[in-house]
């Protein structure tokens, strides 16, 4: 049930990861406070929540889509097109997702994890 969740969560970590090397080698060309504030963010959310439903998930990448643009590469990196190419298929998935579960939307409410 919660693949899209499990595989999600997978590869924006994996992105986050890729985007702290590069800042912390000083190899990243993006704005670094604006990536550093962006990093803090989806790690910030990411470690309070789990986001083990696919509906979660499908409201975390909607919510926090600006801050997971900011942390993907940009246009002269070698993995660019193959990211893009993912957060595009994630944001469609997502969308159909929450139109699926548009007919039984109730208030979310996250468990916190100490």
């Amino acid at each position: 049930m919660a693949e899209f969740a499990v595989k999600t969560r997978k590869w924006l970590l994996s992105v986050i990861r890729q985007r702290k090397v590069l800042i912390r080698l000083n190899k990243s060309y993006k704005p670094s406070v604006e990536t550093l504030k962006a990093i803090w963010r989806l790690d910030l959310q990411l470690g309070y929540y789990t986001y083990e439903n696919d509906l979660y998930m499908a409201r975390f990448i909607r919510q926090y889509g600006q801050f997971i643009e900011a942390v993907l590469p940009g246009r002269g990196s070698s993995c660019y097109e193959r990211r893009q190419l993912e957060w595009s298929d994630i944001r469609k998935k997502a969308a159909l997702i929450e139109a699926i579960n548009v007919e039984t939307r109730k208030p979310v409410y996250h468990e916190k994890i100490f």
